[in-house]
């Protein structure tokens, strides 16, 4: 099962390039927002999903907030984040 992502990084590709031409400022703006929403599709989209039909849903939440917390590292901020994400 292979996900096709060409027609979302096409359009994020035209996105960015008129972004780029109208303002410095939005560019920013949308270049410190798009990776968390991208991290919110992909653990809620993707893995989400995955997990709750290899487990149960009750699990399958808790191993996507463990993964989701491993994946910034920082022992202290992953602990906040997995709460948060439950």
């Amino acid at each position: 099962m292979g996900w096709d992502f060409s027609e979302q990084v096409r359009q994020l590709t035209e996105l960015i390039a008129r972004l780029k031409s109208r303002s410095v400022i939005l560019t920013y703006v949308v270049a410190a927002l798009l990776p968390a929403f991208c991290e919110e599709a992909l653990f809620r989209g993707v893995v989400l999903p995955g997990f709750c039909r290899t487990f149960r849903k009750p699990a399958g939440l808790i191993a996507t907030t463990l993964v989701f917390a491993a994946m910034h590292f920082i022992v202290p901020q992953a602990m906040m984040v997995f709460l948060i994400g439950l």
